[in-house]
């Protein structure tokens, strides 16, 4: 096999690793060993069987991306943001950013992406905040007309 060997301790290998342990017995040749590693931490072998031990990681698999399927704006991980789209039931769905337009195929290589809070939750969570900060600092008049006028901005936001 033409893996690229890559030095790694048994303490960071992986369930799913594919690794190359050689190991020389007293006064015998060399042995190496490639397989896939099934151990979790619980079940891992004592380390005294580790000591006389090279390992090496040969590949480590990735786990699949997945990407979101829920209309809304997100932010690649370059922080650039893109619009989804699922306008059309049945069609495969669609992103754009400012006027470029971009397919899920080419959504891989961006990935991962970050949903964006909706503003109306955003401004939601701020006047409650703001709500209750005033009412505190300031107190509220007899009425609560303040509490009132914070929960009627909260609402008008939250229909937007």
């Amino acid at each position: 096999m033409t893996a690229t060997r890559t030095s790694i301790l048994p303490a960071y290998i992986r369930k799913g690793d594919l690794i190359r342990k050689e190991y020389t017995e007293p006064y015998c040749a060399t042995h190496a060993l490639e397989y896939v590693a099934a151990w979790n931490e619980d079940d891992r072998p004592p380390s005294d069987n580790l000591a006389l031990a090279s390992f090496f990681l040969l590949s480590r698999p990735v786990s699949p991306v997945v990407l979101p399927t829920v209309p809304g704006i997100y932010v690649d991980k370059d922080g650039c943001p893109w619009v989804l789209h699922r306008e059309i039931p049945n069609m495969p769905q669609h992103w754009t950013e400012d006027r470029e337009f971009m397919a899920d195929s080419e959504a891989l290589y961006l990935a991962p992406f970050t949903r964006l809070r909706p503003e109306s939750d955003v401004a939601a969570e701020v006047f409650s905040t703001l709500s209750a900060e005033f009412a505190w600092l300031f107190g509220d008049d007899a009425l609560g007309t303040r509490k009132i006028r914070f929960e009627e901005l909260a609402a008008k936001w939250a229909t937007k």
